[in-house]
């Protein structure tokens, strides 16, 4: 394969996100002349990142691709009249 055929593409990914309970050490004031803190531990719903997923109509074969089910080797880009990729076909 020429070298002028090798280009890389970034995929963009979406974060999806879970709420979650967290455990959080608050320090709450108690005497403002001494500067006393007393510790309280408090529950508190947090939003992490579950997973990140591919933000592009083709993400089931980038998924596949990842997964190692579909080999990336095998297959070949599929391009609009714009140059823009598609999707993917197999060779």
């Amino acid at each position: 394969m020429p070298k002028e055929d090798i280009v890389k593409y970034v995929v963009p990914f979406t974060p999806v996100y879970e709420e979650v309970e967290e455990v959080v050490d608050k320090a709450i004031l108690v005497d403002k002349k001494k500067q006393l803190y007393r510790r309280k531990t408090v529950k508190q719903k947090v939003k992490k990142v579950k997973e990140l997923t591919p933000d592009v109509p083709f993400a089931n074969d980038i998924l596949d691709f990842e997964k190692g089910t579909k080999k990336i080797l095998e297959h070949k880009v599929k391009l609009d009249n714009k140059g823009k990729l598609i999707g993917f076909e197999k060779k």
